[in-house]
């Protein structure tokens, strides 16, 4: 497990379950991940720094 996927693991670990990386675009990173909980697949997302860091999401 990358360094981002696993604090991403670490991020979400008390609702999903990281399953694995999807792919990537310009600014962001897919994710396969599982809702325990209530026995489903979730995508996740994780936006790129350009966007993280700008309040609002740069829209």
């Amino acid at each position: 497990m990358s360094g981002i996927t696993a604090l991403l693991s670490t991020a979400l670990a008390d609702r999903y379950r990281i399953e694995k990386r999807r792919g990537e675009v310009d600014m962001a990173a897919f994710y396969l991940a599982r809702d325990p909980k209530r026995d489903h697949k979730v995508r996740a997302m994780l936006l790129g720094p350009e966007l993280a860091r700008t309040p609002g999401g740069g829209l």
